[in-house]
Formats: structure tokens, sequence, C-alpha cells
């Protein structure tokens, strides 16, 4: 009796691709990246009149405190712009655009206080 063992025969992972199928899949791949990127452009975001939410934004927690630093920094713009309802500053990772920390503080209040 033989014995038979199943042999792989023109198996595509064994094979080198061609010159062709490197054009090709180095092709897709650049397609897909520029698939994934948007036609949004940053906006400038314009200090003497910040954008106004017309909602609430959700409660989140946050992996710091905020610092006496930004406390002073948001009582600061409602020092500085009478108009401010609300002094708010948010400490942003750099890296990854994550939110550290953000503090809100009333202007009405800290006008009050002098």
């Amino acid at each position: 009796m033989a014995t038979v063992i199943p042999m792989a025969s023109n198996s595509t992972a064994l094979r080198t691709p061609s010159p062709v199928r490197l054009i090709a899949m180095s092709v897709a791949l650049g397609a897909g990246t520029l698939a994934g990127c948007s036609g949004e452009e940053a906006v400038p975001i314009d200090p003497a009149n910040p954008p106004v939410l017309d909602a609430e934004p959700p409660e989140v927690s946050h992996p710091i405190q905020p610092t006496q630093q930004m406390e002073e920094l948001a009582r600061r713009q409602c020092v500085d712009d009478p108009s401010l309802d609300e002094g708010y500053v948010e400490a942003v990772d750099p890296n990854t655009d994550q939110v550290l920390t953000r503090i809100t503080v009333d202007c009405a209040t800290v006008r009050a206080e002098g």
C-alpha cells in the first residue's frame, strides 16, 4: 500500500509577486489611503468671535483636573470681553487631540467679584 502526501502545487502563497502585481497593490493601497481623507479644511477660530454651541456639551470625565492657571485664563476672558457669558479653557494633548481637561467659569460671577 502506498502513502499519499498532499503537496501544494501552484500555490499563490508561495509565488513571488510580479512587478505588475506589486504596482497594482501599491496603487490600491494608495487609493484606499486617499479615500480615508476628507475634503474638509481646518477653519481658524477668531478669538474675538468664538463659535457658540447650539446645545450643552455632554458631561465628560477627564484624566486630569483643571489647573489654577487654566482658571485664571478663563476668568481673564470674562474681564477682557464684556459680552461673554462664560470663560472657557481646554487642555488638549497635541499628539492625539484628546481633551485632557476643561474649565468653564461664569462671567457674571467673575465680574461681580471685581
